[in-house]
């Protein structure tokens, strides 16, 4: 028995050296340097002409340092401009060639981090419309993605329009009765336009969703519209029920207004106006009788005495 514990005594440091061994190799994750990294990509506009140069922007949601790859496919997927790397969030340009109209994808991707990302968006995508000069077919579209508004506010939406060949073409847009319209006389331009719309102050208006309809280039777009009916929070409900408001109404006869026109004088008056008025002269009377009787009482019991 004495011998095995000698024995154990003996092995324990190099048990122990291993065990050192073994915790020392394993990988322990950093959570302190955890991050929470978003990767997007971004241009000043989606409507280019062709050999107009393009500005990419590269977003990213931490300031770790990176790498990024970006490119750009047409629409057949064929890269048209090489993968490149950057490590800055320094616009990037290109500009294109094409022979022929086509939307094009600017993507990139997030190659490395210096951070344990625990978001899983690390690539994006943008896409645009290049035009060829002297491209005959119009294109409209709506940038919105939703379009609310309340009573007597101006709803604005943005559109990307071109004309095409088209000259002194007219476009039209509207909502239920209200209609606005915009002339656009120059060929071969690309528009991009903020348009408004005032929504009157109607509260026979239902909350409910509306269609925004726009005509131009023979042809109609169409989205909806949320109309919000916000009447009944700007200004308080007038109760037609009331007794108060009913005596006022029934107390007197209705005035025919043309027969009798506003001439500065009152042309109708309260039951409590007037019997007001009718105290008033009780009181006057009274003072009137009291002075003009008074004094001869005075006199008769002086010449008396």
């Amino acid at each position: 028995m004495l011998k095995q514990i000698i024995i154990l005594i003996l092995l324990l440091p190099l048990i122990f050296a291993k065990t050192v061994e073994i915790c020392e190799n394993k990988t322990i994750p950093d959570k302190g340097n955890e991050c929470n990294a978003v990767l997007s990509i971004s241009t000043e506009k989606s409507v280019y002409n062709n050999k107009e140069k393009i500005e990419i922007i590269n977003n990213l949601t931490v300031k770790n340092k990176f790498i990024i790859e970006y490119w750009v496919e047409d629409s057949n997927s064929t890269i048209i401009k090489a993968k490149r790397n950057t490590t800055n969030i320094e616009p990037k340009s290109y500009t294109p060639a094409l022979i022929n109209t086509d939307k094009l994808k600017i993507k990139n991707s997030l190659v490395y981090l210096e951070c344990n990302n625990t978001n899983n968006i690390t690539s994006s995508e943008k896409e645009i419309l290049v035009f060829i000069s002297n491209e005959p077919n119009p294109f409209i579209k709506i940038k919105d993605n939703r379009l609310s508004v309340k009573l007597n506010q101006t709803l604005n939406f943005r559109l990307d329009i071109y004309t095409g060949n088209l000259s002194n073409s007219t476009l039209i847009y509207e909502i239920i009765n209200i209609t606005g319209k915009t002339e656009i006389v120059n060929s071969y331009s690309i528009y991009n336009l903020t348009l408004y719309i005032d929504i009157p102050y109607y509260c026979n208006i239902q909350s409910d969703n509306y269609t925004l309809k726009i005509t131009a280039f023979n042809s109609e777009l169409t989205k909806n519209v949320e109309i919000i009916n916000n009447c009944n929070i700007n200004q308080p409900e007038i109760d037609y029920n009331s007794t108060e408001l009913e005596d006022n109404l029934h107390s007197e006869s209705h005035i025919n207004i043309t027969e009798n026109p506003l001439t500065g004088n009152v042309v109708f008056e309260s039951t409590a106006v007037k019997s007001k008025n009718i105290a008033l002269y009780l009181i006057i009377g009274l003072v009137i009788m009291a002075i003009t009787y008074l004094p001869g009482r005075l006199l008769i019991k002086r010449v008396t005495t």
